[in-house]
């Protein structure tokens, strides 16, 4: 994961969007790849059959969703990483 980037700070009703980059770093070609974002009880996944080269990732979020002060999130990928 490459060059995530979110805003510092939003205010109640606001929108706002996390991205990062899934990047293709091996030899080998990663398939049945999932990706889960998670932050306080809610998650959003997605899934890529294969990752070939870069893939970028947006998340849109809703403040109304945040708790008062630090939130923090969680990206997780998973995948199979077969050798050719």
């Amino acid at each position: 994961m490459e060059n995530v980037s979110y805003p510092s700070e939003v205010r109640f009703d606001d929108k706002f969007t996390i991205s990062f980059i899934a990047a293709k770093n091996s030899s080998s070609l990663p398939l049945d790849i999932n990706i889960t974002v998670s932050q306080n009880g809610r998650s959003k996944s997605t899934s890529l059959r294969q990752l070939n080269n870069e893939h970028d990732f947006l998340v849109q979020g809703d403040a109304n969703n945040l708790k008062e002060g630090l939130n923090s999130y969680s990206i997780k990928i998973g995948y199979k990483d077969i050798e050719r």
